[in-house]
């Protein structure tokens, strides 16, 4: 019996054969056939990048950072703390202890709950891990309640 030569190649030839541009097709390939390990990271060009390439679930977490953003979308300041105080002691004025805050920070206060005396927020002074709020009257209800928060500059 005459043998039969079949055009089969064997695995270490076709590893190292070149194909052609073209010549593999969407269908002929499997959905996770190509794999980012076997893409020469010279082939990656911005030119053969679509301009929806990438989506914000292929961003991992904690990977678009502060110094990552663009100039026009970096914003100056950001929020660090909020919260509510409900006043305390009596007086017209009220020292909160708030970890992490600096007395270079900016604040913002406004009532939550309007105290019983006629008062407004006269001030509200950040320094390091201390917010001290005064109001025009004292609080001696001990009613109100005001939200803060905390900004700082960006860095």
């Amino acid at each position: 019996m005459a043998r039969v030569n079949f055009p089969f190649w064997l695995a270490s030839e076709v590893a190292a054969a070149t194909v052609g541009a073209g010549a593999i097709t969407d269908t002929e390939l499997n959905t996770d056939a190509v794999t980012t390990v076997k893409i020469l990271a010279a082939n990656v060009t911005h030119a053969k990048l679509a301009d929806d390439a990438v989506e914000t679930h292929n961003i991992k977490d904690a990977n678009v950072t502060l110094a990552k953003l663009a100039t026009g979308v970096t914003p100056s300041h950001v929020i660090k703390y909020a919260g509510t105080i409900t006043w305390t002691g009596s007086g017209s004025s009220l020292d909160t202890a708030i970890t992490g805050v600096a007395a270079t920070d900016k604040v913002s206060c406004t009532f939550r709950v309007v105290p019983g005396q006629a008062a407004y927020i006269v001030s509200a002074i950040p320094s390091t891990g201390h917010l001290v709020i005064t109001l025009s009257a004292a609080n001696t209800g001990n009613d109100a309640q005001i939200d803060y928060i905390v900004i700082r500059a960006a860095a």
